[in-house]
């Protein structure tokens, strides 16, 4: 398992915790990321400090550094 903030462009995840504690838990949650969402790595920007990720048709961009708290593990 790792962080999501070491996703890479065109990669596939699912969540697998975000901690009450991480400030994102709330607004993911209302995006519908949630554990056991899977998410694809839609853009990565040079230098990785943003990331678009897409879940069910909806894509949210957020800054990696916002991400470093939540863990995923990789989709075959």
């Amino acid at each position: 398992m790792e962080k999501l903030s070491l996703l890479k462009q065109g990669e596939w995840v699912q969540i697998v915790d975000i901690p009450q504690s991480c400030p994102l838990h709330i607004p993911l949650q209302q995006f519908g990321i949630t554990p056991g969402s899977v998410l694809f790595c839609r853009y990565c920007s040079p230098g990785g400090e943003l990331i678009a990720i897409e879940c069910e048709g909806g894509v949210v961009a957020l800054r990696a550094k916002e991400l470093s708290e939540i863990t995923v593990r990789r989709c075959s």
